[in-house]
């Protein structure tokens, strides 16, 4: 018997047509794997036109569902049991076979999945392909569904916030890159390291403006941050800690929650430049989607409180437009599943 797992790309694979390719299976611990071709979907509602693209003459379909079979003598299709095989299995698999391709092809926008991260199916068959007898007590297939909306409104209000701002405005660096940081989420590494830049760029900018208030002597603060080696100059930690306190009154340490979220951007940032993987402190386990989303919010909140300390005209803007937003309708859903082209 067979489980064919069907997982939704957010990219899609340019496949010639009519090509000849080998399928491979592996042995994992409790399955064979086979790999089957990245597969067509059928998009009936919000179909856009695609440019046509050829490889060495020959037309390419639009791979963008990955078809994985789990084999198996007998699974386990009892409703309201276990997933069979399971969620994390079906994505291990999965994601073995995108790092594979990326590394294979040097595609950089290629990148690991997870299960709340697109709509999948698992679809159970016999082994040649046909579906099994119906029973009452048993389950033909299961999967998730997940749609991803942004938005962002533009109201009269905002519209004159847009016009007020100087002809010649610039938007902070940091500020930009916190907001890259955010677009890259649900990715773990690379937002961290943008929010992390973001903190340096900030605390150097804001002390450079602290300094110049507080008369301190011609030179002194210039030659303090260009001394080498660069080992000699002031280090992060204590540029949020006693510079800042030393020039500000406070310091990051005096809020005990964003010291600590502060600290945890610098070990992920750190492990994940030097290691390829986020970790936290001590922490052995790679961190999670959730865990880096959740310090790119502790970035933006540590910006927010050294922005509080500076003069108004340094402050950079901010602006809050209350609104409720109400979506209806029907959401696009691109069928995956059966009603795949093979």
């Amino acid at each position: 018997m067979r489980a064919r797992a069907h997982i939704l790309l957010p990219y899609a694979f340019d496949i010639p047509e009519g090509a000849q390719f080998r399928v491979g299976t592996w042995g994992a611990e409790n399955y064979k794997i086979t790999f089957n071709l990245p597969m067509r979907v059928e998009e009936s509602e919000n179909s856009y036109n695609e440019t046509e693209v050829t490889i060495d003459g020959v037309k390419t379909f639009k791979g963008r569902a990955l078809s994985i079979d789990f084999h198996k003598e007998v699974f386990n299709r009892q409703k309201g049991g276990e997933s069979d095989p399971p969620e994390e299995e079906i994505f291990k698999a999965a994601n073995w076979l995108l790092q594979r391709i990326r590394t294979v092809t040097g595609s950089p926008f290629i990148s690991p999945l997870g299960k709340w991260d697109t709509k999948w199916t698992l679809t159970y068959l016999n082994d040649d392909g046909s579906a099994p007898k119906d029973e009452a007590d048993k389950i033909r297939g299961r999967g998730i569904h997940r749609m991803d909306m942004s938005y962002c409104a533009l109201t009269p209000e905002l519209w004159n916030h847009i016009n007020d701002l100087p002809a010649d405005y610039e938007t902070p660096a940091w500020v930009t890159l916190l907001l890259d940081a955010r677009k890259l989420l649900p990715e773990i590494g690379p937002p961290i390291v943008l929010a992390a830049a973001a903190l340096e760029t900030l605390i150097k900018n804001a002390l450079g403006v602290l300094a110049a208030r507080n008369n301190l002597p011609s030179g002194w603060w210039q030659w303090m941050n260009s001394r080498t080696p660069r080992e000699r100059q002031p280090s992060l930690t204590e540029e949020y800690g006693i510079l800042l306190k030393l020039l500000s009154g406070k310091s990051l340490e005096d809020d005990t929650d964003l010291w600590e979220g502060f600290q945890n951007i610098r070990s992920a940032r750190n492990s994940f430049v030097h290691e390829g993987v986020a970790r936290i402190g001590k922490k052995r386990q790679p961190i999670t989607r959730e865990e880096a989303g959740e310090l790119v919010q502790y970035a933006e909140r540590i910006a927010l409180f050294v922005r509080g300390l500076l003069p108004s005209e340094s402050q950079w803007p901010i602006y809050v437009c209350n609104m409720k937003i109400e979506v209806t309708g029907r959401p696009f859903r691109p069928r995956v599943g059966p009603t795949l082209e093979n």
